[in-house]
């Protein structure tokens, strides 16, 4: 039975660790205009999302701490970004390829 109810422990703080959403925009480094298909990848993590219409991205329940973002699009030069995700609300960033 104790190891069970240790088990169960572990469990609950691992549901209750902190995360946050980061979101962002990509953006025409030019124009300013929003680019649309994207891609952004949370690389430690090992995530990928690409930017609707409007540019906009979104990941949600990622881990607090540092991150490494890659921002890449055809005819668009990769970016790479350092991020420091908070442990719970919303990192917004927004790049310009």
């Amino acid at each position: 039975m104790g190891a069970w109810l240790l088990e169960a422990a572990r469990l609950l703080l691992v549901v209750q660790t902190a995360q946050a959403t980061v979101t962002g925009v990509v953006r025409d480094n030019e124009s300013g205009e929003p680019l649309a298909s994207a891609v952004v990848v949370l690389t430690d993590i090992e995530r990928t999302v690409i930017s609707d219409a409007q540019g906009r991205y979104a990941f949600t329940a990622v881990p607090a701490g540092p991150h490494h973002v890659i921002v890449r699009r055809i005819g668009y030069s990769a970016r790479s970004l350092h991020a420091l995700v908070p442990t719970r609300g919303e990192l917004q960033i927004t790049t310009i390829a």
